[in-house]
Formats: structure tokens, sequence, C-alpha cells
């Protein structure tokens, strides 16, 4: 789709290609000082039985440029169990960032589910966690 306002403008593409979900975005408030604009592409699709989704992100504010990627790969054990690992990065000025996620998680029951997952980042603590999930 596309949205227009004065000097704000916003377009969206949204398609598939080849059994590829691909999007690409951008937005631009039209300011004449610190304009804010953003452009987003992404894509998501299996390859034999493995799902991979990954997104680019450039953003601009002024005299500042902050750029995003994120990239994650699911993998199903079985019907009960998968496997998630993703990784991404930022960068922004003289700053960079990034981050590593692994996890699993099995289905005990219909309405159970345990996980457990591990996240080591630049700039944050690392991160383990477990838990169980139920619905009641």
């Amino acid at each position: 789709g596309f949205a227009g306002n004065g000097n704000d403008m916003s377009l969206g593409v949204k398609t598939n290609i080849a059994g590829w979900e691909v999007v690409f975005a951008m937005a631009s408030d039209g300011a004449t000082t610190n304009e804010y604009s953003a452009t987003k592409v992404g894509a998501s699709g299996k390859v034999a039985g493995v799902k991979i989704s990954g997104q680019m992100e450039m953003t601009s504010t002024g005299n500042t440029d902050t750029d995003f990627t994120y990239i994650d790969v699911q993998y199903a054990l079985s019907a009960n169990s998968m496997v998630d690992f993703a990784t991404g990065g930022s960068s922004s000025g003289n700053t960079d960032s990034g981050f590593m996620r692994l996890a699993y998680a099995h289905n005990l029951s219909k309405s159970t589910r345990a996980h457990v997952g591990m996240r080591n980042s630049e700039n944050r603590d690392d991160v383990i966690s477990f838990g169980i999930r139920t619905k009641f």
C-alpha cells in the first residue's frame, strides 16, 4: 500500500515469490530538519523442513544512521520439538552490537510446553532461560 500526507510518505509491498514471503517497506516524515526515514527488506520461507527468516532495516534521523540485521532459523526435530537459532546485529554511528540466541522447545502435551534457551549479547548480560508453560 501507499500513504501520503503533506510531506509524509509510506510505501509497503508484501508478496510471495517461489514459496518465499518477501516484504519491502519504506517511510519518511518529510521534515526539513532532522528528517526521519526508514527502509525495511525481509524474507521468510522453508527449505527442506527448515524455516529461514531474515530482515534488514535501515533508518536515518538527521545525521544519524542505524542499520539492523536479523536472521532466524527454525528446525522441527519432530512433531513435538523444535530448535531455533537466531543472530543479528545493529550499527548506529560508532556503536555496533550483536546477539546470538539458541533455543529448544518440546510440547509435552497439547496444553503443556517446555523450553530451554540462551542468549549472548555484546552489550547486555548473557541469559539462560528454562520453563514450562501450560494452558489451564
